[in-house]
């Protein structure tokens, strides 16, 4: 599969995250083929930087593609990182595993360019994307261009992690 991404993917050349995925025909799933994050943020996902990607292939991947009534761009998967290197109830002591599970959520509206859509190539960016980690709901923003082609139902995102959005607080005990 080439990556097709349009001019305005340039912008992102060294991109920290970059995904390849097929969407399966008649589904909401994809089909993960490359998945790669990377980066200073990443750093604070993975502080040795030298973390193992695990994800489950057709396990909460979802895509929504754009459609006649549906004008937007919407994937969301589960990953985990695995890293052998540091000592994990040093950071997280209610963690008994070396691996921090992470969603990647993205939605955005498809850019009108009537030459690329007659094509059923689809763009979209400056939408909605984050990385969130379920052990504490830590979550970082993702600038990112999504692109799907209807022909060959390749999906396409790259991006950067821009920074922490927030963490979640718990409230305190009664």
């Amino acid at each position: 599969m080439g990556i097709f991404l349009s001019p305005l993917a340039f912008a992102y050349a060294d991109s920290d995250v970059s995904l390849s995925a097929k969407s399966i025909k008649d589904s909401m799933y994809l089909k993960i083929e490359k998945f790669v994050i990377k980066g200073e943020r990443y750093k604070e996902m993975c502080p040795s930087g030298q973390c193992i990607i695990d994800y489950v292939v057709d396990n909460y991947t979802y895509f929504i593609g754009p459609r006649s009534e549906f004008k937007a761009i919407s994937v969301t998967f589960d990953f985990s990182l695995r890293d052998d290197e540091r000592n994990v109830t040093d950071v997280n002591p209610m963690k008994n595993d070396s691996n921090d599970h992470f969603t990647i959520t993205t939605f955005c509206n498809v850019v009108d360019n009537t030459e690329e859509n007659a094509k059923g190539i689809y763009t979209c960016h400056d939408g909605y994307a984050n990385i969130i980690r379920k052990s504490d709901h830590k979550s970082w923003e993702l600038n990112s261009v999504n692109q799907y082609d209807k022909k060959t139902r390749a999906v396409n995102i790259i991006g950067n992690i821009t920074g922490l959005m927030h963490k979640f607080q718990p409230s305190p005990a009664d």
